[in-house]
């Protein structure tokens, strides 16, 4: 960029010089005709002179000799013809070329009013090229002068030429001087200025606009870093709108997932107390004989109608927003009930009686109820208390041992999604299609898809319902 700069100068004085010659010419094809002109008026006064000092006695062939040798002198260029007509321009009597002699000026394309109207002089079309004319009336004859070719700017005056000369050298100097200023002064501060916008576009708002150039370019940077302070502002307000939007988002994502979460957990709860109610109802109608199995199993019918109420309680109180009055032991304690009643008056308890189930419940009285339940028709069944226990119990059991697993979802230590998972990566063939089935209190279509990706076959709904049951156990021993 530098060496560019420094050529500029240069530049300018070519591109002088071009306009000079343009110029220069122009200049000489206006001044030039002007100056034949005079020096045409001095040739003709020259021949006046020549006249009146010749002898009165001379004769008339003589006179039109020593006119031609004078013609002669004065035009001795071929590119020049002088010469002298009768005063009707008929016939030209002498002239600096004996070609011309006899002649007629018609002859020679020049009509009577250019060299009697045109003062200034005129251009004609020869056979020779283009040639300016200058005639005049002196002493009862036409003299007449036409100039052609280089010589007719060789009559321009030297001092033309000089002044013209160092006119050139004024105007290069001039035009170096000034492209030297807009460099420093214009093109170098729009350059900084360009750069400095480019900046800003790309984020940097660092970039302050400074110059010592014209007050003009003075204003603009003034009124650029304004603008370089409202974008600045506007992008800030911009981000801290952002950063607000993302927050409201973050607050919508967690009021869902918490909906969500209090849905699935009530739901789970609330199933669970009328699970023992309905499953502790099924075996004391089992056992109507025995005074001491219905007297325990009504009370802990008992046991599940007071969480049941204690869970509805709760469920006002969040709809009220007090969630400060929800009880975690009270919550945590209603899982205490589990699995559903059955009527297996139409299972055969011999067809079941080869069959063994592994239940994993952390509920001790739901593992008492489904026990109890499965055990009516022979099912033999083994507990595991959460999802820990159950991988020990499959991975320590021989290889189809267990027929079926039925796993609980919300367990401690393991849930029933990580120790499915564990039991179908085991390396044995009876695990990759043993029948899995969930029991979950939640029936959302969120968790119902996490159970299949889990890789369990099946799921049931708490309180177990006896006609799902039945076409569970139908369909998978």
């Amino acid at each position: 960029m530098k060496r560019i700069v420094q050529r500029r100068p240069v530049i300018a004085v070519a591109v002088a010089l071009v306009l000079f010659l343009g110029l220069n010419y122009t200049f000489q094809a206006i001044t030039v005709t002007t100056t034949a002109v005079e020096n045409s008026k001095r040739v003709f006064d020259q021949i006046d002179a020549f006249k009146k000092n010749r002898p009165e006695w001379m004769p008339e062939e003589t006179k039109a000799q020593d006119l031609n040798n004078l013609l002669g002198l004065l035009g001795s260029d071929e590119s020049v013809t002088v010469l002298a007509a009768e005063p009707n321009g008929k016939t030209i009597f002498a002239a600096n070329q004996s070609k011309f002699v006899g002649k007629t000026l018609t002859s020679l394309h020049i009509e009577p009013k250019d060299y009697l109207e045109d003062k200034n002089g005129f251009w004609i079309q020869m056979d020779t090229g283009r040639k300016f004319c200058y005639f005049e009336m002196r002493d009862g004859m036409i003299l007449g002068r036409m100039i052609g070719g280089t010589r007719m700017f060789n009559d321009v005056n030297i001092n033309n030429m000089l002044l013209m000369f160092f006119a050139l050298i004024i105007f290069a100097f001039a035009l170096a001087v000034i492209v030297r200023y807009l460099d420093r002064n214009i093109v170098r501060t729009v350059r900084a200025i360009s750069e400095d916008i480019a900046k800003v576009a790309e984020g940097d708002f660092e970039v302050k606009f400074e110059t010592d150039a014209t007050i003009e370019f003075q204003q603009i940077s003034e009124s650029m870093n304004r603008i370089q302070m409202k974008l600045r502002d506007l992008t800030f307000q911009k981000e801290q709108l952002a950063i607000r939007l993302k927050e409201a988002k973050d607050k919508e994502e967690q009021a869902v997932n918490a909906k969500e979460k209090f849905i699935s957990q009530m739901t789970h709860s609330i199933r669970t107390p009328l699970n023992g109610i309905v499953g502790m109802t099924t075996i004391a109608e089992a056992y109507i004989d025995d005074i001491e199995r219905v007297t325990d199993a009504l009370g802990k019918i008992d046991v599940s109608c007071k969480h049941l109420i204690a869970l509805l309680n709760q469920s006002v109180a969040i709809s009220e927003g007090n969630l400060s009055e929800i009880n975690e032991d009270t919550a945590v304690s209603s899982d205490l009930v589990e699995q559903s009643m059955l009527q297996l008056s139409d299972f055969r308890a011999e067809y079941y009686s080869e069959k063994r189930i592994l239940l994993v419940e952390d509920n001790e009285l739901g593992r008492e109820i489904a026990t109890e339940v499965l055990g009516l028709v022979g099912i033999h069944v083994e507990q595991a208390c959460d999802g820990q226990q159950a991988v020990s119990c499959v991975s320590q059991s021989p290889e189809h041992y267990y027929d079926m697993i039925l796993m609980d979802i919300q367990m401690p230590v393991m849930d029933g999604y990580i120790a499915t998972r564990i039991i179908r990566g085991m390396e044995r063939e009876d695990v990759k299609t043993m029948p899995i089935v969930a029991m979950t209190a939640c029936t959302l279509a969120s968790e119902v898809k996490a159970v299949k990706e889990a890789g369990m076959n099946e799921y049931l709904a708490k309180p177990l319902e006896l006609d799902k049951l039945k076409y569970v156990l139908m369909k998978w021993l």
